[in-house]
Order: structure tokens, then C-alpha cells, then sequence
């Protein structure tokens, strides 16, 4: 953080501060402190609001706090109007409207990202199979839950995961 707050100093236009910026957002992301995360995102978007990168970002962590979700769905959607093939930008739109529990729309865009991915991406494995849980396919659900393990997703976070879905139908 400290490296990045001297390049400051060197950079002279407003794109390359937003993106500044968005790295310092994502570093405190990872460090665990969203509220700076937040802080540094609302900057990097003063400098430029099309940053998709931080508005894929700040939507993303959003909704992992299930916090203003319309305002994170605002963002995702003007990230996929950005850059519409990037999958992870995608994924978070459909992530977010599945939160909102719009899973029809959701299942759509998540299939797009599954696509653009080909179907690589463990996470959007996992969101896919979350949407199609809800859906009520639940033998799909299964399916691409097994299928995300063997991409690589973590098989006990997963099962504590499948597990309160389950629960949470009881």
C-alpha cells in the first residue's frame, strides 16, 4: 500500500489514478477491511466511472456482504456493458441477480459466463449450480457442484456450502 500510495506522484492523468486506486481497494480486500476497500473503489470511480475493473470489483464485494445490491447490480451491469466477453464480469452481474432472487435472468447471463469461460472457472461452477439449486434442478445443481471440485474449487468449503443450502430448504 505504501509503494502504491508514492506512485501518485508520477502518474498525471486521471485513468491511471482510478486504477491506482482500484489496486489500493483490491489490496485492502484482501487484507480483509472492505470499508477501505469501499473508500478506495469510490475514489478510483471519481477519477473515471467506467473503470470496469473497480466497478466489477466494488460489485463483486458487494454483494458478498449482501449489501446495496441494487447499486452493485447498477455497477456489474455497466462492467458487462464495458467489457461484455469478460466472464467474471458476467458472472458477477448474474451472481447479483440471483441474490435478488431473479434466477431466470440470472441462469441466463450465468450460462453466457459459463460460455465465455469454457466452463473452466470453478466459481462460476458453483454460482451456476447455486442459481440451478434455486431453480429447483436440483440433480444439475449436483452435477456442477462435483464439477467445480474437479476444476479445482475447495471440496470441504464447498460441501459447508452445499450443506446450508440443503439445511436452509429443511
Amino acid at each position: 500500500l505504501r509503494i502504491y500510495r508514492k506512485a501518485f506522484k508520477h502518474i498525471t492523468d486521471d485513468k491511471n489514478r482510478s486504477l491506482l486506486w482500484g489496486s489500493i481497494g483490491d489490496v485492502h480486500h484482501e487484507l480483509g477491511d472492505d470499508d477501505d476497500a469501499f473508500r478506495a473503489y469510490r475514489k478510483a470511480l471519481e477519477y473515471n466511472a467506467e473503470n470496469a475493473l473497480v466497478l466489477n470489483n466494488y460489485a463483486y464485494f458487494l454483494s458478498l456482504r449482501d449489501e446495496e445490491l441494487e447499486r452493485a447490480l447498477a455497477m456489474a451491469q455497466l462492467a458487462v456493458t464495458l467489457e461484455s466477453d469478460n466472464y467474471n464480469y458476467v458472472d458477477t452481474y448474474a451472481w447479483i441477480l440471483h441474490l435478488m432472487g431473479r434466477n431466470d435472468e440470472a441462469k441466463k447471463h450465468i450460462l453466457r459466463a459459463l460460455s465465455l469461460s469454457g466452463q473452466q472457472d470453478a466459481t462460476i461452477m458453483v454460482h451456476y449450480a447455486d442459481i440451478l439449486w434455486e431453480l429447483g434442478e436440483k440433480f444439475m445443481a449436483e452435477t456442477y457442484w462435483k464439477r467445480a471440485v474437479e476444476r479445482g474449487y475447495d471440496a470441504d468449503e464447498l460441501k459447508q456450502h452445499v450443506d446450508s443450502k440443503m439445511k436452509s430448504k429443511d
